[in-house]
This record gives structure tokens, sequence and C-alpha cells, in this order.
């Protein structure tokens, strides 16, 4: 008898598809899709998506939220906790219109793909998540359709398995036999053993190809959301800046490879000091008073790009608020000691900040960032408190 040999190169005497021997059979790797994508505009589309559930998933979980990878070794999305196992996020977006579409492929996909999840990870996750950017990722009836399944264009749709309506359950059910079948088909492992239907939920984006509009209007509810609790009046232009900036920046910084060409890992420090610079910087302030009226246009210039470009990293608030403390140590910042503080200190932080070759507008620029943040202090306490960011 002839044998074959395997994908390690050693030779296997017996079909093992013959003898059912499905234990040996392994997950299939990530790099290899559950099918293949045909439309050509998808990527920038389904990548646009992707990264506004990130950012989504990841504020609505930021207490005890550690680091997320987007397409990373397992899954689409994958949330990282402090104190407990990950969650595994498989998102799927159509570009029809997302009011009416159905698209029962999509559910078939995404189980194939959760299940895979399960059989790599095992038992070690917290929460198996399908994410659809359209309002019937369920295939429910108009009837269930109003009564048990409402997204809403601010506020993103999560339902646990467990608490879906019957015929919900039975067609994921459907879904689940048809991706086991996917999965054997392809000589991949398709147990179930470790897929937990207690673990599992299904959620819904309201998300359309108007990305700059409608589009990204459950972004700004989440967002809404999270300044409201922290006490912050964060409304209209200035939520609709923050989510533009927040989406085109990870959008764009895509590209540090561990496992996909579009891996991004993001800390939750990372996350929260990114959203606060962008506080500051769409918050009504009078930080830019002292500038003179010729070099306006250039030293927003050079604001703008600090904040769009800085590394997140809060060593430079630290100092500014130490420095600051000196000038005032029982906490009152009364506006003349600010600017005291200003003038005479801020030569020592021009490393901290970018170079210009104006030295005008280097020298303006610094100071308006200084004031900013000094100004914003009590927005950083309020969202630090409330993102438990030590």
């Amino acid at each position: 008898m002839v044998g074959k040999q395997n994908s390690e190169g050693q030779l296997e005497l017996f079909n093992t598809k013959e003898f059912g021997a499905e234990e040996i059979l392994k997950p299939r790797d990530k790099m290899i899709p559950a099918a293949k994508n045909t439309e050509s505009s998808y990527s920038a589309f389904g990548w646009r998506f992707q990264i506004i559930t990130e950012i989504i998933f990841s504020i609505k979980n930021i207490q005890e939220l550690k680091s997320v990878e987007v397409e990373g070794l397992t899954e689409d999305i994958e949330l990282y906790f402090t104190k407990k196992n990950p969650m595994y996020i498989q998102v799927k977006a159509v570009q029809k219109d997302f009011i009416d579409a159905t698209d029962p492929g999509k559910a078939t996909l995404a189980m194939n793909t959760l299940i895979n999840t399960s059989n790599r990870v095992g038992n070690k996750y917290s929460e198996l998540v399908y994410v659809a950017n359209f309002r019937n990722p369920l295939n429910l009836t108009d009837a269930l359709l109003e009564s048990a399944w409402k997204p809403s264009m601010d506020s993103v749709f999560t339902t646990k398995y467990n608490e879906l309506p019957e015929a919900a359950k039975v067609f994921i059910e459907d879904r689940i036999d048809k991706a086991q079948k996917q999965l054997k088909q392809k000589n991949y492992k398709n147990s179930i053993e470790n897929f937990d239907r207690d673990r599992l939920s299904v959620s819904t984006i309201l998300f359309g190809s108007d990305s700059d509009t409608r589009g990204v209007s459950v972004l700004g509810g989440t967002l809404e959301s999270l300044f409201q609790e922290a006490g912050i009046p964060m409304r209209g232009w200035r939520i609709s800046k923050l989510q533009k900036s927040l989406v085109e920046y990870y959008f764009a910084n895509a590209g540090s490879s561990t496992n996909s060409e579009k891996y991004i890992t993001i800390t939750k420090e990372k996350l929260v000091w990114r959203v606060i610079f962008e506080v500051m910087d769409c918050t009504a302030d009078d930080s830019d008073k002292n500038v003179p009226m010729p070099l306006i246009d250039g030293v927003n210039e050079y604001v703008d790009e600090f904040i769009q470009d800085q590394s997140q990293d809060i060593n430079i608030i630290n100092k500014i608020y130490a420095g600051i403390a000196q000038y005032a140590p029982n906490g009152e910042y009364l506006e003349p000691i600010v600017d005291n503080y200003i003038n005479n200190e801020w030569k020592k932080y021009k490393t901290d900040f970018p170079l210009n070759e104006d030295a005008d507008i280097q020298e303006y620029g610094i100071k308006t960032l200084i004031k900013k943040i000094i100004t914003g202090q009590k927005t950083v306490h309020k969202i630090t408190k409330v993102v438990n960011l030590k």
C-alpha cells in the first residue's frame, strides 16, 4: 500500500477521512479565508467597517479592556481584557442598502470562522460575536424585525444567542450546520465541542456606503454616551470631528504586519490618550488668544499636526502638569499664573514638540499646546476616571 505525504511531509498510510478520525484534523489557518471574496471594491469598504467596529467595541468595553487587535492571529477583531478571557469578533459587511439587504451566506461564513476560532483557542474566550452592517443579519420576517430586532443609527444592537427569538435560533443553527459541512469538506476540524452558545452573540452596526455621514453615526452615538457618562459636553460637530479623526487615523495606520498586512494592535492607553488629545483640540478655549494675527493660520496648522501625529505618549502631559503645579501649589490655575508659567518655561518643552522652520510659529504653537493641556486638565481627569485608566 502506497501512502501519501501530509502537510508536514510525513507519510500517511491511511486516508484519515475514510476512518472519520476527526480528532487529528486541525483548525483552518487564519490566513486561509473561509471563502474567496469576489467584490473588487469590498476591501476599503470592509476595512473601514472593521475599524469602526473595533473602536465601538473597544469603547463599550473600555473599563476592562487591555488591548485590541485588528486582523489578529485568530479573528477579525480580538479584544483582550485585564481579568477575563478574550472576546473574538467576526465582521461581515454588504455594500447593498443596509436597511433592506439580506445575506444568509454572511452568517454561514461568520459561524464557519467562529467555530474555527473555538477550535483554535479551545475554551479560552469570554465571547464570540458575529457583527453585520445590515439591519437583518438573521433573515427575520418583517414582524420579528419590528418586535425583536430593532437596531438604531446611534448605537450598536447586540443580542445573546439565548435571548434571540426562536426563528433566529433556528436560522443560526442552520448556519452552524452549513458551516460545519464547509469545514469538513475542506478537511478542517469542524467540532463544536468548544463552541458555547451561551457565549455567542449577534450584533448589528448600521453602516452604509455614505460612510462620511450616517454610516458612522453609531460610532458617534457610542462616543457621545461615553462623554455623557464622564460629564463632558461633547456633541454635534465636535463628535463628528472626533469620530472622523479616529477612523481616519486607524484606517491609514494599518500595516504593522504580524499576521496580516492590515494587522493593528492598540492598547487601551493609546486609544484613550488619542481621544483625550482630540477632545482638547476641538474644545473651545482661548489658548491662542495671545498669538499674533499673522501667525494664527500657521500656529493652528502646527497644533493640528501635533494632535494628529502625536504618539499618544502621556509623558508630555505629566511633565506640564508637574511644572504648573510648582507655580500654583494650591491647584488654583489662575490665568496670570498660567500665562507666567508658559512664558517662563515653554523653552523647556521644545524637544517634546515638533520642530518648525519658522521659529515664531514653533514658539506660539508650543505655548498654545501647553495652554490647551493645562485648560484640559479637568477633562483628562474625567475621561481617565470613567474609563478606569490609572
